[in-house]
């Protein structure tokens, strides 16, 4: 396994895509990082299968079956403390954006590439409650964020 590569992640509100950069042999440029059945992306859907928390295709999956187990367009809500009602269970915005990003963390790890920093980026309208709410993605990820960036933990 690679470690101490740089991964850098787009939350869309539709899409989430990803790259690495560094590991085995420093690469100096990134690359695109599969997620799923949509290569350098899977979608920004969350759902609860069977009690379990997933994110991407097999929560868009879950979503056709079932609306009410799944969540899209929540990066919309960061900063909302209203919760949004998945497989009826409230959850913070800032909660399930948390588990989209921890599906990516998941993806690199199985790609053989152990984040060591984890950079996000956002739109550039985003105001103070949105940024701020940021904090909070570190949790079911299992990050620490430092200045932006996020060091995980080995």
């Amino acid at each position: 396994m690679s470690t101490g590569v740089a991964l850098g992640v787009d939350l869309g509100t539709t899409w989430t895509a990803a790259s690495i950069r560094g590991g085995a042999g420093g690469a100096a440029n990134a690359e695109p990082l599969a997620l799923g059945d949509h290569g350098a992306a899977m979608p920004s859907v969350v759902a609860v299968v069977d009690g379990e928390v997933v994110a991407g295709v097999r929560a868009e999956r879950a979503a056709a079956a079932d609306p009410a187990s799944a969540a899209r367009d929540f990066k919309r809500r960061l900063g909302d403390t209203t919760p949004i009602v998945v497989a009826g269970t409230p959850y913070g915005a800032e909660t399930l954006t948390g588990h989209l990003l921890g599906a990516v963390v998941g993806a690199a790890r199985s790609a053989g590439a152990e984040p060591g920093e984890v950079t996000l980026t956002h739109p550039a309208t985003w105001g103070p409650t949105s940024t701020q709410s940021c904090e909070q993605l570190s949790r079911p990820s299992r990050s620490r964020r430092a200045c932006g960036r996020w060091r995980t933990p080995r």
